[in-house]
């Protein structure tokens, strides 16, 4: 109760508590403020791995698709080299005969013509 009589009784002190409170309210204000910008650069470091990520996924990919066409390069390079040492061979090697006919199998050589049976007069 002094306490309140005081206060009233005193300008320079009422002024002075109403002084803290607009500058607590303030700090209030800017701690919520920080919270909110900090919260804010939480979004945009999250974004930001994200696409660093994704950059990181496109250049491995890029990566990976590079090798498969310098492989698919070799190994056309490699067909064609021995395609045409196909042809040089084929080119250079005397022509061949045709395989010599095989010979029917023993059992097939053996058999008669079909006969009928004869018939009982």
């Amino acid at each position: 109760a002094d306490v309140a009589r005081v206060q009233q009784e005193d300008p320079a002190l009422l002024e002075r508590e109403k002084e803290l409170r607009r500058q607590e309210e303030a700090l209030e204000a800017a701690r919520r403020k920080a919270a909110e910008e900090q919260e804010k650069l939480r979004g945009e470091e999250v974004k930001l791995a994200a696409v660093r990520e994704q950059e990181r996924r496109r250049q491995q990919l890029a990566r990976d698709e590079e090798r498969a066409r310098e492989e698919a390069a070799a190994l056309e390079s490699k067909r064609r080299q021995l395609q045409e040492q196909t042809m040089q061979a084929m080119a250079a090697a005397p022509p061949q005969a045709p395989p010599p006919a095989q010979p029917e199998p023993a059992y097939q050589q053996r058999q008669a013509p079909f006969q009928p049976p004869p018939v009982a007069p």
